[in-house]
């Protein structure tokens, strides 16, 4: 047993979790980042709603101290341990404090099959039969370990950009309901969203699970209590939803062009040619928007329509496989981006790319038991297995070679003005014994404008590390060659991560050293082609990380030497002035004594005889006197006048003076 207070502010236990699936489900809704706003006054409304409880009563709800013993796989398990280890002790707290008729449940026990199905839902009873008859909060799950949510931020575009489908998802089920509050969780962070204006979403900071200050329960107990003082929302009269995605996603040609024939003409006669009229139960009669017909006869179903109104089929014509991806009518907006894509590809480069499919033809389907109605899309058929599924197993070599070819195709997406928001291990496949790497599904592709600068968002989806989140906004310089013919010349990347970059192949200057890739480079129709080192640029100005360690060590030496010869230089300067000084001295000193001279030093005892030349008190603090016949000079620029060459007789004095005997001699040299 526990106080509430101490249930709510507790962190949630740990999940135990072991590989799963493979992608984070997405939808075809969209929530344009323009619309996206940080919800600043989260906390303080937080701590507001949850001040008036009384906390003190006692819970029996315990959190085991290891952890969970429930293995989560999937995105229903992960959202059971979310309801069991947030929804039902905060339940059990509100009830006792101040919603005794909260509940939360299903949508099917509020409602009769929606369309819309959130993943979970909050109502309130007023009936003892336990008839809901209000939703108040709806809530979506995504995995952890395919959304790393708690690492988001609404102020960062990139993040804004991957949680465009996921709130979009959200805020559809919000307005299935015509509620204002709802939350995006994936146990690991939870991110907690109000509605404020027809185009404006509040979204909190992430919280995340081991957070005691304000913990996830504390944090969706606050919630709870909001959307009970007001949970409606009603949009104007005028309100377009489509709005909600800022624009338009792609759409596919409704015109025929001679490079659309270019490429299909000699596909799309061998699969009709013999098939004239040959209709089995297992055909698929197409017509392409010039009203040509196509029959395909399909050899084996991969994925069955089902409930999803999509399916996937595989023709074999006289030993060339093909890939049919259908659409029902309701996938629309689905079936043109993704032929969109394509036809953009197809007309940008007649021969196609490695990177990519190419597509043979498109059109409605016209007559089928298969699939009825809808449309048809005929790509060739790709080894080659899921990324998702392989990725692990791949060396050091092969995820760098991988990363490159996706890299390489997303910059040929941005050329096309086209960016992929469901981007992941998923929608790639790896051929390892050729080193194919081929990008597919393209159904949530959406228009990229010349004028937005749209960071590379597509492979922190792909591979969510540290490294690639950094250049989620990056500028890449270098170019890429023109390998294979579409560019001419040469296109410089300044700014590759911007709509309208020019891309054409890849450059490569790290070769593969491995066998498997070494005959995977060699085998390429294309020759070799050079890239940059993955780690040589870096997003948002410089960072060291992105360097390899022997070019950070060489530059550390440089940095050295340049250092310790700036020092020697300052060292030896300060040297030559020091000497400058002393030789000036000397100089200086030296300059005092006349040209010709001879110097006697005075000793004490001739004192007297410098006071009986009467000289100054300056005069008389010279300690050398200067001779030269015909005058003695005093240091200082005094002179006597000596009559006569006299100097030997003065020096003969000056010995006769040492002995102390002053006389006559010095009485006239006073005279003097």
């Amino acid at each position: 047993m526990q106080t509430a207070s101490q249930v709510l502010a507790s962190p949630l236990p740990v999940i135990r979790h072991v590989k799963g699936t493979l992608n984070a489900s997405v939808s075809n809704e969209w929530l344009h980042e323009s619309y996206m706003h940080l919800w600043t006054t989260f906390d303080q409304e937080i701590r507001s709603a949850l001040a008036p409880l009384n906390l003190n009563f006692q819970v029996p709800h315990v959190d085991f101290a290891g952890g969970e013993v429930y293995l989560v796989g999937n995105e229903i398990g992960l959202s059971g341990r979310f309801i069991n280890n947030v929804c039902v002790p905060v339940a059990k707290v509100l009830a006792r404090s101040s919603q005794p008729s909260l509940v939360i449940g299903d949508i099917q026990a509020f409602l009769v099959t929606p369309e819309i199905i959130p993943d979970v839902s909050i109502g309130v009873t007023i009936n003892n039969n336990d008839r809901i008859t209000t939703v108040k909060v709806v809530g979506e799950f995504k995995t952890f370990w395919t959304l790393d949510l708690a690492q988001f931020s609404v102020s960062d575009i990139g993040s804004r950009l991957q949680l465009g489908p996921h709130l979009g998802q959200l805020v559809a089920q919000m307005r299935k309901f015509g509620l204002r509050y709802g939350f995006l969780s994936t146990y690991e962070g939870t991110m907690f969203v109000k509605r404020t204006a027809d185009f404006a979403f509040c979204v909190s900071r992430p919280i995340r699970a081991l957070d005691t200050n304000l913990s996830v329960r504390q944090c969706f107990a606050g919630f709870c209590i909001l959307a009970e003082q007001a949970h409606d929302y009603t949009e104007d009269s005028d309100f377009k939803a489509e709005r909600l995605r800022g624009q338009n996603g792609l759409q596919a040609s409704v015109r025929q062009t001679p490079r659309r024939n270019h490429v299909a003409e000699g596909h799309v006669a061998s699969l009709v040619t013999g098939l004239t009229g040959n209709v089995t139960p297992n055909s698929i009669i197409l017509s392409d928007q010039g009203g040509t017909l196509t029959i395909l006869n399909v050899s084996r179903m991969i994925s069955h329509p089902g409930q999803t109104d999509k399916a996937i089929f595989e023709i074999d014509q006289q030993g060339t496989r093909y890939i049919v991806k259908c659409w029902g009518p309701r996938h629309e907006r689905a079936s043109n981006a993704e032929i969109a894509v394509y036809e953009r590809l197809r007309e940008s480069r007649p021969g196609g790319y490695d990177v990519f499919a190419n597509m043979i033809l498109a059109g409605n389907i016209l007559c089928s038991s298969l699939f009825p109605d809808g449309r048809a899309l005929v790509l060739p058929y790709k080894d080659g297995q899921i990324l998702g599924y392989i990725w692990d197993d791949l060396d050091v070599r092969e995820r760098t070679h991988v990363r490159e070819e996706c890299e390489k195709a997303i910059r040929i997406l941005r050329y096309l003005s086209i960016r992929v928001p469901d981007a992941g291990k998923h929608n790639v496949l790896y051929e390892r014994d050729t080193g194919a790497v081929t990008m597919l599904d393209f159904e949530t592709a959406m228009e990229c404008p010349q004028s937005e600068h749209v960071p590379y968002v597509e492979l922190l989806s792909l591979f969510g590390d540290s490294t690639r989140r950094e250049r989620t906004s990056d500028t890449l310089p270098g170019r890429l060659m023109s390998g294979d013919g579409l560019f001419s010349g040469e296109s410089d990347f300044r700014k590759p991560g911007l709509c309208g970059a020019t891309p054409d192949g890849v450059v490569n200057v790290n070769r593969f050293s491995s066998p498997r890739l070494r005959a995977i480079e060699s085998s390429r129709e294309t020759g070799s082609r050079m890239r940059r080192p993955p780690n040589s640029f870096e997003a948002d100005g410089f960072n060291i990380r992105n360097f390899k360690p022997v070019t950070i060590v060489a530059v550390a030496i440089i940095v050295a030497i340049i250092v310790a010869i700036i020092v020697a230089i300052i060292v030896a300067i300060i040297v030559a002035i020091i000497v400058a000084i002393i030789v000036a001295i000397v100089v200086g000193v030296s300059s005092n004594t006349p040209e010709g001279c001879d110097t006697i030093e005075y000793p004490p005892f001739l004192e007297k005889l410098k006071g009986r030349c009467k000289l100054n008190p300056q005069q008389q603090s010279q300690t050398t006197i200067f001779m030269k016949a015909p005058e003695i000079i005093i240091s200082g620029g005094v002179g006597v006048e000596l009559e006569g060459p006299r100097h030997q007789e003065l020096i003969d004095r000056l010995d006769r003076a040492r002995s102390g005997a002053f006389g006559e001699e010095s009485r006239n040299a006073n005279r003097a």
